[in-house]
């Protein structure tokens, strides 16, 4: 049986290691989700996109610092 702890722990590695792609990933699911409902849970659907977000540790606007870049590559959208 999968030890599920590690597995949650090596994904919150992950996504601190590509902030950017996350936002990125997590924007697109709400998109998804909230055209096959027909707008109808718009505020929902962003909540939950937030707390996927801060479960993972990565905020809107993050992006790998330490890379160099600038904060307008790092803003969402």
């Amino acid at each position: 049986m999968p030890d599920f702890g590690e597995l949650i722990n090596k994904a919150k590695q992950m996504a601190g290691e590509h902030p950017d792609q996350v936002v990125t990933g997590v924007e697109k699911l709400e998109e998804f989700v909230g055209k096959e409902t027909g707008g109808k849970f718009e505020g929902q659907i962003e909540s939950a996109g937030h707390m996927i977000e801060n479960f993972l540790g990565v905020h809107e606007g993050e992006g790998p610092k330490q890379q160099g870049e600038g904060p307008e590559q790092q803003k969402r959208g």
